[in-house]
């Protein structure tokens, strides 16, 4: 591990700012438990502060989000109410939840445009997306590795490139 990635003082709490929150809170910790990722520069501070700074140029109102939610978490009633479980909830960016419904399937583009009809997208949301579903691909390399280790390295040589 890379003293730019030394774990982080009171990790639970609040931040001042949503990018940080995010940062400290959900990357960094999964990057420090992360065996693997060989990326060609070991230094990623430069980037995860560049991400942290696009994050707080949005400027979220904090809402309670799912944390988890996938097609796997979600399901019809015999009524054809929807109904949500298995959740990981945090105070976060109600986008996050959103991301994630993009990328382990099971929410199509009905599921969004409806979502959309009642709460439009703010400005640049599809460039979060992916900011946003890092954490569950690292997430996911610590769990699982394999095919996870490679789209970490892919997302964040994109983000590296895009900011």
């Amino acid at each position: 591990m890379t003293a730019s990635l030394a774990p982080a003082l009171n990790r639970g709490g609040w931040r001042d700012d949503w990018g940080s929150a995010f940062l400290e809170l959900r990357l960094r910790p999964q990057l420090e438990i992360l065996d693997g990722l060989q990326l060609d520069s070991t230094d990623l501070n430069p980037l995860l502060l560049r991400l942290a700074e696009h994050l707080n140029e949005h400027q979220p109102r904090p809402a309670l989000v799912h944390g988890d939610l996938w097609g796997g978490n979600a399901a019809s009633l015999s009524d054809g109410r929807g109904s949500i479980f298995d959740p990981a909830s945090w105070w976060a960016d109600r986008e996050v939840d959103l991301a994630m419904t993009r990328l382990f399937g099971g929410f199509g583009e009905a599921f969004r445009s409806a979502y959309r009809e009642v709460i439009p997208d703010a400005s640049g949301a599809d460039d979060r997306v992916e900011i946003y579903n890092l954490y569950h691909l690292l997430n996911h390399a610590n769990l699982f590795g394999g095919s996870y280790l490679i789209q970490c390295r892919a997302s964040l040589k994109d983000l590296a490139r895009r900011l």
